[in-house]
């Protein structure tokens, strides 16, 4: 069965990368242009010098290891527990009508997230009262709500254009 993602082409003359296979999903790995290849050859460059700089840095402190068990712990944290949970919502959300605004509310959500936790989760006292002057609980809930109110009204806008174009396109014209 072709679709709109393999180019209409049978499945023994597809060109491109191997198909990953999931039931229900189609994908293609696609492979990279020589302008991609560029690009990540010239970020390539910075990163390393990044890299060093970073690594020279680490050498300098007269205790390193909390800064270790720090990027340990971030990088064990994004493989055990982000990277999985962003794969299977990706997964569940592929076949929404409107998974652009979900995904888009998703990565919002997130952000949102990332952000305001370390404040939320350990709050420092400071000198100054006008440092954090805010609910910052209330208003990411606040932020939360409207995205997800926002996606939630994508999603129904979507829903209703794709059913008014159904209704047209099965109504019979009159000459």
């Amino acid at each position: 069965m072709n679709s709109r993602h393999d180019g209409g082409r049978p499945a023994a003359r597809r060109r491109g990368g191997g198909r990953l296979r999931w039931p229900g999903l189609r994908l293609r790995a696609a492979r990279p242009t020589p302008g991609m290849f560029w690009l990540r050859a010239g970020l390539l460059a910075p990163g390393l010098f990044f890299l060093a700089v970073g690594g020279r840095l680490l050498s300098r402190l007269p205790d390193p290891y909390p800064v270790l068990e720090w990027l340990a712990g971030a990088v064990l944290l994004h493989d055990a527990a982000i990277g999985p949970l962003v794969l299977a919502v990706g997964l569940l959300v592929a076949r929404l009508p409107a998974r652009a605004a979900v995904r888009t509310a998703l990565l919002t959500g997130g952000a949102l997230l990332l952000v305001t936790l370390p404040a939320l989760l350990r709050p420092r006292p400071t000198a100054n009262p006008s440092v954090l002057p805010l609910p910052y609980g209330r208003n990411l809930l606040v932020l939360l709500a409207v995205t997800a109110l926002s996606a939630l009204a994508a999603t129904a806008t979507a829903a209703l254009r794709a059913r008014r174009a159904a209704r047209t396109s099965r109504t019979p014209r009159r000459p």
